[in-house]
């Protein structure tokens, strides 16, 4: 249980990091789109938190970045088309790191050769070369 909930809340505190990182940074970079921040926060969840958990971030990167980030701030409204394009990119590429990236840790985990079959590929290795 305590792995669970480690793992959905590197998801909540990544996203919450990057939301205020991106806030403090808003007299630097002023309205650019505030979403490599977010996709970062995603990409460190994918890694250690796994698929499931990375998703959780993009859902709540998009709400906190339409909320925090996005103008009109403190509101949910979204003022013209581009950003509704921006959110939608964001979320696509949100989900392709989610899915990439937690799935590549989930299946670096498993896959650890043995001795007895490294050595088996060597000895064929070797009868070939005779």
């Amino acid at each position: 249980m305590a792995i669970f909930a480690l793992r959905y809340g590197v998801a909540v505190v990544s996203i919450a990091l990057a939301a205020w990182v991106r806030l403090l940074l808003d007299r630097v970079l002023g309205n650019q789109p505030p979403y490599p921040t977010l996709l970062f926060a995603v990409l460190v969840t994918a890694w250690y938190g796994g698929v499931w958990p990375a998703l959780l971030a993009v859902v709540i990167g998009v709400f906190s970045a339409d909320y925090f980030l996005v103008l009109p701030r403190g509101s949910f409204g979204i003022a013209g088309a581009e950003q509704y394009i921006g959110l939608a990119l964001d979320m696509a590429v949100g989900v392709g790191i989610a899915i990439l990236g937690g799935t590549s840790r989930e299946t670096n985990g498993r896959f650890r050769p043995r001795q007895e079959d490294l050595r088996a590929v060597l000895r064929v290795l070797d009868g070939r070369r005779s």
